[in-house]
């Protein structure tokens, strides 16, 4: 099914050849694809974010969201009109985990593998918060939550303090979404919340409001941004990155050119960042050198950066 874009080299395809996961690819589109926005030359490779197939039958097992593009990016979403309604679903800032059962065996993937430490990793989260959710002495775990017979992929993300990401989140495993695998029918988000209650899954918060408003909304919240989805199809029309996190990113993962630029020339500097992240660059231009903020790492700049907005010294900069 997907030997001419093997070919092409526009995907990628690991093959497992022994061991509990013999038998299975996942399939994942290239580099290539990505950075020269190949997208429309084959829909197919819309639906390649982690696909795992049977090796011999082409046969969908885990089939994870089809790529939803930002705002604007191939025009989506830029012809709805404003005073449309539309679905917004918070996005979660973690990473991606795909559940389903087959052949008997219940499989955790990640976009790409079924066996990295974030796919361990993601079984360990999912288990800890099926566990919060025991009765009466039962504790659920993975393998009693998913039906024997299921025909869903179960798409979480996993938030965990060892795997920090820009945006704080409550640690656990968000439901964020349910596809079936044959046929890629999205689950709505009412279905999402009925799930996530029996089994104690976290979730997202979710509302409509018109694309108007969520233009709007993307200005102020502190959020990784939100997912907008069709109310008539119930399909992804677009992600929405917010400008605090699009702005917290670019200071944290700044190239030695721009942070050269924040010291000599704040004034002009500012001109290019939201407003709300002002006081930092003042403060790190005040606690820190020139050569000291060059030789720290992102990770460090997001502990700098969680640390001054919950200190005093966040009230004492603004």
């Amino acid at each position: 099914m997907y030997k001419d874009l093997l070919e092409k080299k526009w995907v990628t395809a690991k093959a497992y050849t022994k061991g509990v996961y013999a038998g299975l690819s996942v399939l994942k589109y290239s580099r290539s694809v990505f950075y020269n926005n190949l997208f429309k030359e084959d829909p197919r490779l819309e639906e390649l974010r982690g696909l795992v197939v049977d090796t011999e039958t082409n046969k969908v097992v885990m089939r994870p969201f089809k790529k939803v593009y930002n705002y604007g990016e191939n025009d989506a979403g830029k012809h709805v009109p404003n005073d449309t309604l539309v679905e917004l679903v918070y996005k979660v800032n973690g990473f991606m985990a795909q559940v389903t059962r087959y052949q008997g065996k219940v499989l955790v993937g990640t976009t790409g593998t079924l066996d990295s430490e974030y796919a361990v990793l993601a079984k360990e989260v999912l288990n800890k918060q099926l566990a919060t959710n025991s009765f009466r002495g039962f504790s659920p775990t993975l393998d009693t939550a998913i039906p024997k017979d299921t025909a869903w992929t179960y798409l979480f993300e996993i938030c965990d303090p060892s795997d920090p990401h820009i945006v704080y989140e409550e640690p656990g495993a968000y439901l964020i979404g349910m596809r079936e695998t044959q046929s890629g029918r999205l689950a709505t988000e009412r279905e999402l919340d009925l799930v996530a209650g029996i089994h104690g899954y976290l979730r997202p918060k979710h509302f409509v409001v018109t694309m108007e408003d969520a233009k709007e909304l993307r200005k102020t919240v502190s959020s990784e941004g939100f997912m907008l989805r069709s109310l008539n199809t119930g399909e992804y029309i677009c992600k929405m990155k917010s400008t605090h996190y699009l702005s917290k990113k670019a200071l944290m993962r700044m190239s030695k050119r721009r942070v050269n630029a924040m010291f000599t020339n704040p004034k002009e500097f500012k001109k290019q960042i939201d407003e709300e992240f002002y006081s930092i660059v003042d403060y790190v231009i005040e606690k820190y050198s020139l050569e000291e903020y060059l030789n720290i790492d992102a990770q460090q700049r997001r502990t700098i950066f969680e640390e001054f907005y919950t200190s005093d010294e966040y009230m004492k900069w603004n």
